[in-house]
């Protein structure tokens, strides 16, 4: 996995990362590197190549304009692209395999209407889930179909509706 930075990322995203790991195998290991910012592709490609380099076939990035780094990597050494954040998959098809989305708008938007009526309560963070259509995983994309292996697929698709129903959770830690 390759971050911009840590500390949310490495409390929160990192420990979900290593149980998906280790129900598919517990042999898997992760290996894990900070950029230390949001914006150089060149460090990214670096670390990407390093990992490739050390075994890694499969990149998670959370890197902001430096994905780019981490994507061009894994294109030129025919290895695969996790994105974080939206659906991607045209970005480089075959490269990306798979995508996280957020949906910030949709927390943005219902936070400034409680503004707006006096109700947002002040200092208080929420919690949000793919139950409450938050957060899911691009599972319809012909890029996705055509990317993954249907028997993986058909495993993600029963790990991804027990996420969605809320039937799997995973704790939020605090930070």
């Amino acid at each position: 996995m390759v971050i911009a930075g840590s500390t949310a990322l490495d409390k929160m995203i990192v420990p979900g990362y290593k149980l998906g790991l280790q129900a598919v195998d517990p042999a898997i290991t992760m290996d894990f590197r900070v950029i230390g910012n949001w914006y150089d592709a060149n460090k990214a490609a670096d670390l990407a190549n390093s990992m490739i380099d050390s075994g890694v076939d499969v990149i998670a990035t959370i890197a902001g304009g430096a994905n780019q780094g981490v994507i061009n990597a894994c294109r030129e050494r025919g290895k695969y692209v996790l994105y974080f954040d939206s659906n991607e998959l045209a970005m480089a098809p075959g490269v990306i395999v798979g995508c996280g989305l957020l949906y910030q708008e949709k927390l943005v938007s219902e936070v400034l209407k409680e503004a707006i009526q006096g109700k947002v309560p002040y200092g208080e963070a929420r919690i949000v889930t793919a139950e409450q259509g938050y957060v899911d995983f691009v599972d319809d994309d012909p890029l996705y179909i055509k990317s993954v292996a249907a028997d993986v697929r058909e495993a993600m698709d029963i790990v991804v509706r027990k996420i969605r129903s809320g039937e799997l959770r995973l704790a939020a830690p605090e930070l």
